[in-house]
């Protein structure tokens, strides 16, 4: 009887999932940047020049720094750093963090105002560009470091920047975010120039050289990212499903299939069935309109966990299984 119990909560329990909701203020900050590159690629850039997310190494090999977007243009290569922030920005007075005042109504007379410190995001971004570049270095591209251009782009209209800020050659402000986008629209001109006029003559970089970095981009790597089950997303890196393994070169995603039929669960747990979550290994580049390929297809049981360090902590979480819908795994 103690062990029909035991599955009968168990079928529960694999049914009934925990929910995680995403915080709206996370949900359209990732909206932001996903809009930012919706409108460049809008703008006929070739997509393979334009790269999100990247985490370039820092100077010791010890930790990455990443960096919004990077796109790989004749002009150079642009870091870019996207804001979603509201509120009034001010630079501190020794210019080193830029400090962000938020208000917030509670009642009809009544105001809650926030004050939330940030790094420089110019010298942030100005850092990341020369690990950007250093790396290259090591993979053998060698790019002059005034090819490197970097930008702190805000994108919320309900930002108001002090003037020491908007200013900054490198900072593009909410009613300029548009014009700097539409700024990589080749023209015609534009195109015959660089099918005739030798790149050292322009000064930009020349097919081969693109080429060579645009394949060393493509060897960084981004975060791993788990989608839960309520459409919440946790960034950082996998770390390990007992009982699986695989070649992250070739797998590039975990799908996981759950009984969450609460009749169908309880029906098997009376026949003396434990739940199951089925984990499919989806092959690297195998979706297809049809049928997607897999390299491998296994059984785990319902309650195993999944180690994970979220970006920015210092120790992995251990993430039921039973909780996540699917796992993307970078490069």
């Amino acid at each position: 009887m103690f062990e029909i119990s035991k599955r009968l909560e168990q079928a529960h329990q694999a049914a009934n999932p925990r929910e995680h909701k995403e915080a709206e203020h996370v949900k359209a900050g990732r909206e932001a940047e996903n809009s930012f590159v919706r409108s460049l690629r809008s703008r006929s850039l070739d997509v393979s020049s334009i790269f999100c997310g990247l985490r370039i190494p820092d100077e010791y090999q010890t930790r990455r720094r990443e960096i919004d977007v990077v796109l790989l243009t004749a002009r150079g290569i642009f870091c870019i750093e996207i804001k979603n922030w509201g509120g009034k920005i001010e630079s501190s007075s020794d210019g080193e963090k830029w400090i962000q005042t938020k208000q917030r109504k509670l009642s009809e007379n009544s105001f809650v105002t926030n004050h939330i410190e940030h790094h420089n995001g110019v010298n942030d971004i100005k850092i990341k560009a020369s690990l950007l570049r250093d790396y290259l270095c090591r993979k053998e591209c060698f790019i002059a470091e005034n090819m490197f251009h970097c930008r702190v782009v805000f994108v919320n209209s309900n930002c108001e920047l002090q003037d020491s800020i908007l200013n900054d050659s490198h900072v593009v402000g909410p009613s300029n975010a548009e014009d700097f986008i539409s700024s990589f629209q080749r023209g015609y001109l534009e195109v015959l120039n660089e099918m005739f006029v030798p790149s050292w003559f322009r000064g930009s970089l020349s097919n081969s050289v693109m080429s060579q970095v645009r394949q060393t981009l493509c060897s960084i790597g981004t975060w791993d990212v788990v989608e839960l089950y309520g459409g919440k997303k946790l960034y950082g890196d996998f770390k390990e499903i007992k009982g699986i393994s695989f070649n992250r070169k070739t797998v590039e995603a975990l799908e996981f299939t759950h009984q969450r039929n609460r009749t169908l669960s309880l029906t098997w747990a009376i026949l003396g069935y434990s739940p199951t979550i089925t984990v499919a290994l989806l092959e690297r580049g195998g979706s297809g309109w049809l049928w997607n390929s897999y390299c491998a297809v296994l059984k785990v049981a319902y309650n195993t966990e999944m180690l994970f360090r979220i970006c920015g902590d210092q120790v992995d979480s251990r993430i039921p299984l039973n909780d996540i819908n699917r796992v993307i795994i970078s490069k």
